[in-house]
């Protein structure tokens, strides 16, 4: 989660051995790094950064008819526009390129519109019909600067700085893969009934949640680093009405009881996300109840006691 000074020197040694200037296929791999470790980029102060093969249906035609790439990343500025990064900068000083998501939208329905009044399927498309969606971008230098402040910040809680790295799709693997490698024969105990949850060891526990969610759709980082910031596994999900992606905290405690200074601690460690679920494999206090009932809390904190738990253990789908 924490990006450091060796994140940055290594951003910096891969844009050196792209050579954008004379070698496009190097452009190519040093993209497909940048979509893997995009949290230098993030850093600078960009709000999302994903590949697009993670989020196709949010590009839907423009992929289909050839107009973006789906191996080059996708990112969102902080006013909320989606940009298809395409160029980054024959120099230290050359700002990068990208389109906006949505003009290009607007520019291949103009295109469409016009290939079905005049009956040609096979005409190009020319680049002026995306004039419009051009965006340039920060130099490279500058972005090397925005994301120095933030590391050399000693001010900065770097544990609030959840670093893109984690949403990738090689990450997505790994952690897919260490999570029901080391939840499978837990899970098989619980279901058939020879373990219950409190036989469980906390961190067992904390894995079985990471895993249930995952397997409901969420994008999932266990956290491991230290300090752990005051929560147990970071989820990432879509609404699906706006394509917005949120990211939220979540809090594990396996005690048979939970009172309402931790809820009202962990609320307090993870103010700067839009959600906390906070779980328990025994039972919430009546404290706990009434914070939840709050106006502020109503949409914010999600609660998950021992029979919640179960209900969620029993409905998983084991392969």
């Amino acid at each position: 989660m924490i990006i450091d000074r060796a994140d940055i020197m290594k951003f910096e040694t891969e844009w050196i051995r792209c050579d954008p200037a004379n070698d496009p296929y190097q452009l190519r791999l040093f993209m497909s790094w940048l979509s893997e470790n995009p949290q230098v980029f993030m850093a600078a102060g960009f709000q999302e950064f994903v590949p697009i093969s993670q989020i196709i249906e949010l590009v839907g035609d423009l992929y289909y008819f050839g107009v973006i790439d789906k191996e080059l990343p996708l990112f969102r500025t902080l006013e909320g526009s989606w940009i298809h990064l395409y160029s980054c900068g024959q120099s230290k000083r050359q700002r990068w390129e990208g389109y906006r998501i949505e003009a290009l939208k607007s520019g291949l329905a103009q295109h469409i519109d016009w290939l079905v009044e005049n009956g040609d399927i096979e005409a190009p498309i020319e680049i002026e019909t995306f004039e419009q969606a051009h965006e340039s971008l920060p130099c490279f230098n500058s972005i090397v600067a925005a994301a120095s402040a933030l590391v050399d910040n000693p001010l900065m809680d770097k544990t609030k700085f959840v670093s893109p790295r984690l949403w990738t799709l090689g990450n997505q693997m790994q952690e897919k893969l260490i999570l029901e490698n080391s939840t499978r024969d837990i899970l098989k105990s619980l279901q058939s009934e020879e373990k219950t949850i409190e036989d469980l060891h906390w961190k067992q526990l904390e894995e079985i949640v990471a895993e249930i969610l995952r397997a409901q759709g969420m994008e999932i980082h266990l956290v491991r680093e230290s300090p752990q910031g005051g929560r147990d596994i970071l989820g990432r999900t879509k609404m699906s009405a706006t394509g917005e992606l949120l990211t939220i905290a979540v809090e594990v405690k396996h005690r048979s009881v939970v009172n309402r200074p931790d809820v009202e601690l962990a609320l307090q460690q993870n103010a700067h996300f839009p959600a906390l679920m906070f779980v328990t494999s025994g039972v919430f206090s009546t404290g706990v109840i009434q914070e939840a009932k709050k106006p502020e809390n109503r949409m914010r904190l999600l609660l998950r006691d021992g029979v919640a738990v179960r209900d969620l253990i029993r409905s998983y789908r084991l392969k």
